[in-house]
């Protein structure tokens, strides 16, 4: 992803922060759901420190889609069996980090028209229905990163660091184009 250097910066900041405590939170959290949760935190903030700064091979970028997609999934469905609203509002809020972080990866493989008007392969982002898509979750993890900040939960920081920060590096993504 070509983003400033300032911004790539700030993600590596803000994701290093994230993924540290999630780690630290992880080896420390009670049950399964848990760390699991922690688990799909470290693996963001590696992946988006990656994308800010590395162009890694295709088959990188898909691997962590599908594993994205899958945890999107878990999410939802852990969403779906637990009757607790704070726990249905969590497992939604990394349902939704997941997916947006499944449209970065493709948009990561995914060949793009460039300005010259050819088409460009893989490592650099795509224009279109990925963009969009990119600032759509954008839009979305904004008032939820807030939200998280405004909280009383204890893991506060985190779940609204991370989704302001992968707010930021969606929309770097879609406009680096």
């Amino acid at each position: 992803m070509h983003v400033p250097v300032p911004v790539a910066v700030v993600l590596t900041f803000c994701f290093a922060g994230c993924g540290g405590y999630a780690l630290h939170r992880m080896r420390s959290a009670g049950g399964g759901c848990a760390r699991r949760r922690f688990a799909a935190h470290v693996a963001m903030s590696v992946v988006m420190v990656a994308m800010a700064w590395m162009p890694l091979a295709a088959s990188v970028w898909w691997v962590a889609g599908s594993a994205f997609a899958m945890a999107a999934l878990w999410f939802v469905g852990e969403g779906l069996r637990d009757r607790r609203t704070s726990v249905r509002l969590s497992s939604l809020h990394h349902a939704l980090m997941s997916a947006v972080m499944v449209v970065m990866s493709a948009a990561m493989v995914w060949p793009h028209e460039g300005s010259d008007g050819h088409r460009h392969g893989a490592g650099a982002p795509a224009l279109g229905p990925a963009a969009s898509s990119l600032l759509i979750g954008a839009v979305l993890l904004v008032p939820v990163g807030i939200a998280w900040l405004e909280s009383r939960h204890r893991d506060r920081w985190l779940e609204g660091a991370a989704s302001l920060g992968m707010a930021l590096g969606a929309t770097a993504m879609a406009v680096a184009h």
